[in-house]
Order: C-alpha cells, then structure tokens, then sequence
C-alpha cells in the first residue's frame, strides 16, 4: 500500500471520527484499528459495546477549550473550563489563571495540525484534577476515545491529525456562498479583531477582581477599593460598549456592499438598520462618557 492510500484511509478515518464528535454527538469509544474494517467503498465501525453521547453544548465546550488553548489565551481557558469543571471548594481564581497558563505553555507556538488532541484533553483534566476540580465524565470519557483513535490513525498514516481534520471540518460548516469569498474572508478577519479587542476589558476586570481578592500575586502590594474597582468596571463598559458599535458600523459597511431588492434610500435595509444602529450606540456611549466628566 502506498503512502498516498494509507493518508488517504487515516483522513477517512479521523474525518469520520470527528463527525460523529462534533456533528453527531455520537461517537465510538473503543476506535481501536480491530474495530475498523476496511471495505470497497470506505470504512466501516464494528463492536459498538462502547459508545459515547455528547450534548451541542457539550461540543461547543471541546471546541472553546481546544481554541483557547491553541491561542494560548489563558483567560479564555480558565472561561472555558469553568463550562466543563465543578471545583470541589472555593474557586481561587489566580491559582486557576496560573494554572491555564501552564497549560497553554505546553502548546504554546504549536499549529492545529501538529498538537494532539488527546495531549491537550489529558493536559486540561489532569491539571484540573490536581487543583482539585471535578471534571465532567463527558471530557475524561472522551479523551480516551480520543487517544484510542489517534494511535489508530498514527498506525495507519502518522502524517494526518485529527485536530487538521477538526479544522477542516470547522472551516466548511460555514457558507461561502451567502456573501462571496471576498466578504467572509473580510469579516472573519474582523471579526477574530474585534474579538480579541473585546476581550481586552474583560481581562482587565477579571484581573483587578483576582486583585481585590488577593488571589493574584504580585511584586508588591496593591490594594484596590470597591470605589476604584466600580469606576474601572464603568470605563471598561464604556470601552466594550465602543468596540460593539464599530464592529457594528464595520459590519453594516460590509452588508450595504451585498446586493438586495429590499432598500432604504438606496442602501440595503439590513445595512441600513445596522448603520442606524451603531451610530445611536455611539451617540449613547459619547453621552455616557460626559455625564461622568
């Protein structure tokens, strides 16, 4: 068998893995090369005596962890973990942002294609473990169904991954065809900007919380009052509240630029309510900042 055939099997394999985790929520938690059989038009499962289920949300929680971790976002992370980890006392949130930053060290510069995912699972629920945190049964379960099906794929083709096959598999559930390749590569880059900007004052207030609390530690003594901690929450608003209202007007830029047959003085009427939009937020949020002057 050639090197093109075995890559060929192995994608096969790993794509339909991760349609039944992402798409089905239903998946084979035994992957292991016996319990796959090689026919004339593809693959098929045997020996279903192990199977796990995965709720949308569920789902959306493996992707929020995997994608925190990969932008090696810590405060995504420690967000995201909370979704899928009960911890057994009081939540200390220093030592758990401390804790997502090791974690994301472990992958830091990596490319999607080239990380594990069963690394990163086992990475995410054995650190949490050790901090003391009850982890959903769905993610333990999971990352050895994970495990089991990468060392499948590894046997058969080690040049294709499950986590390039998950990013593949993202990448086509959105439609090209609604506003034309040229839009959607516009927007997503804006939309991955302005996200990130957002994520700015959330940060900051998460951080000055962890502050107050004494549950960051630093290199020297900052005491942060409930009236500071007050105005810095309301400017913070004030910022996201700005960042809402250009990502809005960007985007309703980018929406009078498609054509419609439904029009508001010539402009589109989506564009046209969104244009409204994002200016009154404007003028709200300019009004807001001035009251407080």
């Amino acid at each position: 068998m050639t090197d093109e055939q075995r890559d060929q099997i192995a994608r096969l394999i790993a794509d339909n893995f991760v349609a039944q985790v992402l798409d089905d929520g239903f998946y084979h938690a035994d992957p292991h090369p016996g319990n796959v059989l090689l026919v004339e038009d593809g693959i098929e499962w045997i020996d279903f005596g192990m199977m796990g289920t995965l709720t949308s949300k569920e789902r959306q929680s493996i992707i929020d962890l995997m994608t925190a971790v990969l932008k090696h976002d810590a405060y995504s992370l420690k967000r995201s973990v909370l979704q899928v980890a009960t911890p057994t006392g009081p939540i200390n949130h220093g030592e758990l942002l401390e804790t997502c930053e090791n974690i994301t060290d472990q992958f830091s510069g990596t490319d999607l294609g080239e990380a594990d995912l069963g690394d990163l699972l086992n990475s995410i629920t054995g650190n949490l473990s050790n901090d003391g945190y009850d982890i959903d049964p769905f993610l333990s379960n999971l990352a050895r169904g994970v495990i089991t099906a990468e060392g499948t794929i590894n046997m058969v083709s080690p040049r294709v991954s499950i986590m390039d096959c998950i990013s593949n598999h993202i990448d086509l559930s959105f439609d090209p065809d609604k506003l034309g390749q040229a839009v959607e590569a516009f927007l997503m880059k804006g939309v991955q900007g302005v996200d990130d900007l957002a994520g700015l004052p959330t940060k900051a207030v998460e951080t000055l919380d962890m502050l107050q609390k004494s549950q960051l530690k630093l290199g020297g003594t900052i005491t942060v009052d409930s009236r500071t901690m007050k105005s810095f929450e309301h400017i913070m608003g004030n910022v996201l509240a700005t960042l809402i209202s250009i990502a809005a007007f960007v985007g309703s830029c980018v929406l009078c630029l498609v054509p419609s047959t439904s029009t508001v003085l010539g402009i589109p009427t989506l564009g046209f309510i969104g244009l409204v939009v994002s200016v009154i937020l404007m003028i709200l949020s300019y009004i807001d900042v001035r009251k407080k002057k």
